[in-house]
């Protein structure tokens, strides 16, 4: 057992609530476009993005669960006329639809992507120090965290800056919750798996006397 199976719940859910904010602004942007720019929808308001999104939404429902007479008659008993309104009806729905769901999948696939993403990174983690032998001992450097580092922020992690035994400067992520080591101890270093595009490094800090697991 080691820190990575601790999720941190409370800074992960603050983040994810910032990202869900962006992204419904994002959402919501697009909306404006559609709405206020181009005018399409079925919102007769002229007062303001948010009264016309209001109305927007409540005659799309309302238009979904009752469609016009002419569009409830067969097609065979349409005349040309009324079959070409019905398709700028049903156009004007989707459209509709669209404006209401975009705020809504734009929040929940990036959470979901977000969630899956420092799970497996946590996941990876625990499973590459348990597993995986050792990549080396490093010593932390002075300072030893890197408050600079995205990769740590955005997935609730630590950025230790260490120095490996051939002297290079590598950056070894350990979990939110664990221990910041001091600059001059030693840690185990891991690797943690590619992710943003580069091959991250994780650690422990190296206790005397304790054997480090070499894998299968």
């Amino acid at each position: 057992m080691n820190d990575f199976y601790s999720l941190p719940s409370i800074p992960y859910l603050y983040r994810a609530v910032i990202l869900a904010a962006v992204q419904a602004v994002v959402g919501f942007v697009i909306v404006y476009v559609l709405l206020v720019t181009l005018n399409l929808g079925f919102s007769t308001v002229n007062q303001g993005f948010f009264a016309r999104f209001q109305d927007q939404t409540q005659n799309t429902i309302q238009y979904t669960l009752s469609h016009p007479a002419v569009c409830q008659k067969a097609k065979n008993d349409q005349s040309e006329f009324e079959k070409k309104q019905c398709e700028g009806f049903n156009a004007k729905l989707l459209i509709g639809w669209v404006m209401i769901l975009i705020p809504v999948f734009l929040v929940y696939f990036a959470v979901s992507f977000y969630t899956s993403r420092i799970k497996k990174i946590y996941y990876s983690g625990a499973r590459s120090i348990e597993k995986n032998p050792s990549l080396g001992r490093a010593v932390v450097t002075s300072p030893a965290l890197i408050h600079t580092d995205m990769f740590a922020k955005i997935y609730c992690l630590k950025a230790v800056s260490v120095e490996m035994a051939d002297k290079t400067q590598e950056v070894v992520y350990f979990p939110y919750y664990a221990m910041t080591p001091s600059p001059g101890e030693k840690v185990n270093v891991f690797p943690l798996g590619k992710f943003s595009g580069e091959d991250r490094l994780t650690g422990q800090v190296y206790t005397p006397g304790v054997k480090v697991y070499k894998g299968n």
